[in-house]
């Protein structure tokens, strides 16, 4: 199925008959509009990718979450998605969702992880939070010689019910 996230019951309605109703659903939205980003001189998987000609971004349509531009925006495109989610499974059935924290490019760290947390416990009663630690990530050295900039190699993943 290719089509709009915001628009999955519609997109499952049109293609299934019946449309399943899911008992625990895990994924990761896309980290904003990050991949357009440059991450410095540091090599990267981004730049790598870049190198060997392979595309960096998902897509270059307007649909995309991850090239949307403003932050709230961005926020409220994912809201949309889980609730199509939420009216796809069962009542007391699980939702993760993987997200991790952005620096934009003006530095400020935006807590794409939090943000979702709050937006979707109106939707979702937010249960746990584990963290995923990606420890064999290679470290950069990101903000030399100007400014301290951590390295960031944790991504949450937010365990609501659907309650």
């Amino acid at each position: 199925m290719v089509g709009d996230s915001r628009g999955l019951g519609d997109l499952l309605r049109s293609s299934m008959d019946p449309v399943p109703v899911f008992d625990f659903v895990m994924t990761s939205p896309p980290y904003w509009n990050m991949l357009h980003k440059s991450r410095g001189h540091n090599e990267t998987v981004h730049k790598s990718r870049a190198e060997k000609g392979l595309p960096q971004v998902y897509s270059s349509l307007s649909e995309d979450l991850g090239n949307i531009e403003s932050y709230d925006e961005y926020l409220n495109g994912v809201v949309a998605v889980f609730r199509q989610v939420k009216t796809l499974i069962r009542p007391g059935s699980y939702l993760v969702v993987v997200v991790q924290n952005v620096r934009d490019v003006n530095g400020v760290l935006r807590p794409v992880a939090w943000d979702l947390a709050l937006a979707l416990s109106h939707l979702f009663a937010l249960r746990q939070e584990q963290i995923w630690c990606q420890d064999n990530k290679r470290l950069g050295c990101w903000g030399y010689p100007t400014t301290y900039v951590s390295n960031v190699h944790h991504h949450y993943c937010l365990v609501f019910e659907n309650a």
